[in-house]
Formats: structure tokens, C-alpha cells, sequence
């Protein structure tokens, strides 16, 4: 190492402490709200968050607006696993194309749960056009037989052959059109008639009732769309997927030095793989990133993807590429993995980029998901004394400042490691939750109420029903905290994305006390978490039955709602 770079650490002390200083007057005050921008350099839109820093602006990021895929590859299924499977998974991809030209529904359903979308919500939200669409722009209709699409709209069985003129023309004039296409199912032959056999071309997507309203899990093969064959899904926004991206905890790490690929011996690392763990060491060829901040991380390595690979996968397909993908991190969850690629010593950057995997499983097999091995795509870019996020650095420490959370855990929160055997923590359903405090905080300090608590006009269904909790008005992207300690007992949609609660986190502070958050934009934490007073537990959004964005908190006490604004201190 060079005498400046020795010189330019004895620095970091003081860094760190003016960096401890800021984090707490950003969490002691009303935080500003983010800015976005297009950072010069960065080939998506990113935002200035106040507690993460340079972040992507998922808001306006769609798997078509990603960067295009720099290297172009295939993956070829074995036969047997096409057997197996019902349809053939394997697919090529070139250089220049976009992700939603060559992933696939089934790629997310763990993941984003695409799957989950009905074409009448992605219609509503990226204002499709609907009425001018063909049933022949929604690819997975030509695969569907006759008794396939009765079995995902059962609403058809009762219907007249005649009313729905599809159908009527499959069967050429086999059947009286009076008979109930239920009827028509009891003879095999003309339940294998494949809807492909007509031309879509001359059919509206209303033209078979149901078919927009359904989600889309409920069409045979539904996993083999490809994102573009799937009317406006390709522009739905990452924050606006059934399972929104969300970052995975909230550690950001300072870079101290680039380093380039002279480098060997490297062994406390921070990157890895899924299977093999993210504290993978490198013999030789080690360019890294130098993490130097926070005291969590400090002194740890991120290598390269460019230089070392790392065992990934999981079922019959973990053997595609060898087995292998590039090493790296999932700060924003399993859907993709951010890798650092070239290093330049000279001028102390760095370049990122995201990669892909396939994944295939149906009701009849689950062939798991391939290594991460489909990019890279370039993703943001990093440089000496500059930030990255990190997200999560050790399994159920999502944050760095809770401290109490940690513990309750099992874990040092100065180590992130677990700590010795000792009493487990006590079940929140029945005592004290860990990290409770016994008081509620604001979970949007300095926005103020714009619905109470009590009985109202409902705004959306205009009867008058009790609302069960407070409504804050927080913009859209408004960091939301947890109002105590507590367990995490739900964080998915309740209803849908468009009724109900839509995006909501329920915590359990012990003695029958809980709390809600809802109409959320995504979430910063999942069930079964442990998490401290004032820990992110999401973003504000309008999710749900909302006429706008805001937060609806409640407050429960053995399961009845209460007025909120009588615990909040």
C-alpha cells in the first residue's frame, strides 16, 4: 500500500465520527424528502435518500427502462427436463437487449411474484391502452385449450358457445352455440382445441369475459411469458410489483480504497453467494472494493465478479454455467445480484453491474433456479470515499443502529456475529417484545393528521364505517418508522395492490399491543424480523383503497382498534 493511502486512513477516525454525528441529527429530525436525479455516470435514475445515500429511483426503473445486457448468452434445457417440465425454458439472449426481452414470468414468482398482476392492474398502471390491444398481443393465450381457459376462468363454463366469439369459432360449428361451454368440456377431443389454432388478431381482450381480471397465475404455463409478452407489464415501475423491490436492510459503507487485480490473500470479504455465503475468501486476482466505514464493516473486502466465481443455483437447473456466477451481494433482495466488475486504481472507481438468473417451477416440478450468470447490466458506479450500499451484512441484522434488535437476536450488533448460547428471547404474544420501550413514537415525524380516527364517509365507497385508524399525509418515497420495538408479524398486501390495505407491515409489541402501516410503497423488513424503536419498516405510498398518498397507522390493543393519537407520545 502506498504512504498516501496510509496517510489519507488516519482520517477515517474522524470521518467516522462526523458520519455517526450526521446519521443521528438525519434520525433525530424530520427527514427531507428525496431528490431525484440522473447522477452523472449512473445509467439509471438514482435518488438522494436521506438515510441511504445515492440510491436507485426504483420509481421510475422498469425492467424495460433497465441498461441493456452487455453480453449475450443462451441457456439450453436438457430434454428430460423439458419432459419433466411441459414446456422448454430454454432461451438466448444477445448483447443490447433489454431484460423484459428475454426474462420470463416464471424468473420472478419468488421473487417480484409478477405473476400475481391481472392485465386490467397493469392497465391501470401504466395507462394502457387497452381497447386497442388483440388477444394476440397476450402470448399465453395461444397456448390455452379450451378446457385450460375455463379451468382459469371458470366464470365461462355457464356461458353459450355463442357468447363468447372465440370459442364459438374453435368449434366451427361442432356444437348448437346454445350450449354451455361447460357441455362442450364433456367431449376430450374438443377440450384439447388449442386457442392458437384461430387468428387473435381479430379478437379484443374483452372478447373472452374474465380474461383481463384474472391474475395471470391462473393460465397454464404461465411461466414462460416473456415480460414483453405481457401487455404493459415490461413499464410497470419495481416499486409498483406485487413483491416491490426493497432494499435489504439499510448498512451503507464508505469505500476506502479501489483496489485492482494485483491484489491476493484476501480473506475478510463481504461478498459471495447464496450458496456458499457471503464471506467467500480470494487467493489471487483479488480486485476489491476496501469497505472503511461503518465500524461494522470496516477492513472488508468486496471483491470482484470479474475475477472470481462463486458456487450459486439450486435444483436441476444450479448445473447451467458450470455451477457458477460471479461473486457479489443482493442488497435488493434475490431477484438479481450486484456484482463489481472492472477497478481502476489510478483514478479509485469502480464499475457495478446486476445479473439475472432463470428459475422454473410449476404445480408438477420445481427445477430450482440457475446460477446468477445472465449480464452483466451496468448499474451504478463507485468510487474512493464515495458511498455503497451494502443492505444487510449479516442474516437478521438489517440495520446498524439497532442495537436492541441485534440483541434480542442473538447477535453482537458491534460484530454482527451471534453471541453465546443463552436464554431465548421472550415471545412477543406473551410478554414485553424485545426492543419494546412501552411507548409509541411518530411513525412520520412532522406530518401532520389529515383523517382521525372514528366514524367518517368512507372516501372511496361513501358509506359511513369507522376508520380504524390515523392518516398522516406523507408523500409518496416518505421514509416510515417502526412507533416501538417490536416483531414483525405481517409485511405483504392485504386485499390487493388497488383495495384493502394493499402494501402493509403489522408489528407486535407485546402485551396485545400492535400496530399497522399501511398503503406502504415497499417494505424495509419481513415477517418473523425483530426490530428496534425508529427502525425503517417501509415507504410511504397509495397502495390499496387510497385516494392519495399517505400513511393509515393504527393501533391495537387485543386485536381492537384504538385512537392512535392517544399512544403516540
Amino acid at each position: 500500500m502506498t504512504p498516501y493511502v496510509l496517510r489519507r486512513r488516519r482520517w477515517w477516525p474522524v470521518v467516522g465520527i462526523l458520519v455517526f454525528i450526521l446519521a443521528l441529527m438525519l434520525h433525530g429530525g424530520r427527514l427531507s424528502s428525496a431528490q431525484a436525479s440522473l447522477q452523472p455516470g449512473a445509467p439509471v435514475p438514482v435518488l438522494q435518500d436521506p438515510l441511504l445515500g445515492t440510491k436507485p429511483d426504483w420509481v421510475q426503473i422498469t425492467l424495460r427502462t433497465l441498461p441493456a445486457v452487455l453480453e449475450s448468452g443462451s441457456f439450453e434445457a436438457p430434454a428430460n427436463l423439458i419432459r419433466l417440465l411441459g414446456y422448454d425454458p430454454s432461451r438466448r439472449w444477445q448483447a443490447g437487449q433489454t431484460a423484459d426481452q428475454y426474462m420470463q414470468l416464471g424468473d420472478f414468482q419468488d421473487s417480484f411474484q409478477l405473476q400475481r398482476f391481472s392485465l386490467a392492474e397493469i392497465a391501470a398502471l401504466v395507462g394502457l391502452d387497452w381497447p386497442a390491444l388483440r388477444l394476440v398481443d397476450v402470448a399465453l393465450v395461444a397456448w390455452q385449450t379450451l378446457g385450460d381457459l375455463v379451468q382459469a376462468l371458470p366464470d365461462l363454463a355457464n356461458r353459450p358457445v355463442a357468447s363468447v366469439p372465440p370459442i364459438d369459432d374453435l368449434l366451427q360449428g361442432q356444437v348448437d352455440p346454445q350450449t354451455t361451454i361447460a357441455e362442450v368440456l364433456q367431449d376430450e377431443t374438443l377440450a384439447e382445441l388449442r386457442l392458437g389454432e384461430l387468428n387473435l388478431e381479430q379478437y379484443g381482450l374483452t372478447d373472452i369475459p374474465g380474461l383481463m381480471e384474472a391474475p395471470l397465475e391462473r393460465f397454464r404455463d404461465w411461466q414462460q411469458s416473456v415480460i414483453d409478452q405481457v401487455p404493459g407489464l415490461a413499464d410497470v415501475p419495481f416499486t409498483n410489483f406485487p413483491n416491490p423491490i426493497v432494499e435489504q436492510g439499510v448498512v451503507v459503507g464508505r469505500v476506502d480504497v479501489v483496489f485492482g487485480a494485483a491484489e491476493g490473500n484476501r480473506a475478510n470479504t463481504i461478498s459471495g453467494s447464496y450458496v456458499e455465503g457471503f464471506n467467500v475468501p480470494c487467493e489471487a486476482n483479488c480486485a476489491h472494493l476496501e469497505i472503511g466505514q461503518p465500524t461494522l464493516v470496516e477492513g472488508t473486502q468486496w471483491v470482484s465478479g470479474r475475477y472470481q466465481q462463486v458456487r450459486g443455483g439450486r435444483g436441476a437447473l444450479a448445473t447451467a454455467n458450470g455451477g457458477l456466477e460471479p461473486t457479489g451481494r443482493h442488497p435488493f433482495g434475490n431477484a438479481f445480484k450486484v456484482v463489481v466488475l472492472d477497478t481502476d486504481e489510478a483514478s479509485g472507481t469502480a464499475e457495478t453491474g446486476l445479473y439475472f438468473r432463470l428459475c422454473t417451477r410449476n404445480l408438477f416440478a420445481d427445477l430450482g433456479c440457475t446460477p446468477y450468470f445472465i449480464g452483466p447490466i451496468p448499474w451504478l458506479p463507485v468510487q474512493e470515499e464515495g458511498m455503497v450500499f451494502l443492505g444487510q451484512i449479516k442474516e437478521g441484522l438489517s440495520t446498524t443502529d439497532s442495537a436492541v434488535a441485534a440483541t434480542a437476536k442473538g447477535i453482537d450488533p458491534q460484530t454482527g456475529q451471534p453471541k453465546a448460547a443463552s436464554e431465548p428471547a421472550p415471545d412477543p404474544r406473551h410478554s414485553g417484545s424485545p426492543g419494546a420501550t412501552g411507548r409509541l413514537i411518530h411513525p412520520a415525524p412532522g406530518y401532520g393528521v389529515t383523517s382521525s380516527f372514528g366514524y367518517r364517509t368512507h372516501p372511496i365507497h361513501g358509506d359511513r364505517r369507522l376508520h380504524s385508524g390515523t392518516d398522516f399525509g406523507t408523500p409518496t418515497g416518505t421514509l416510515i418508522r417502526a412507533a416501538d420495538g417490536g416483531q414483525v408479524t405481517f409485511a405483504g398486501i392485504s386485499g390487493s395492490l388497488t383495495s384493502g390495505y394493499g402494501r402493509l407491515v403489522i408489528l407486535n409489541h407485546g402485551n396485545g399491543l400492535e400496530t399497522y402501516y399501511a398503503h406502504l410503497q415497499g417494505f424495509f423488513v419481513q415477517a418473523g424480523d425483530i426490530i428496534a424503536q425508529g427502525a425503517p419498516v417501509g415507504r410511504a405510498n397509495s397502495t390499496g383503497w387510497s385516494t392519495g398518498p399517505h400513511l393509515h397507522f393504527e393501533v391495537r390493543q387485543g386485536g381492537q382498534p384504538q385512537n392512535p393519537m392517544n399512544y403516540l407520545s
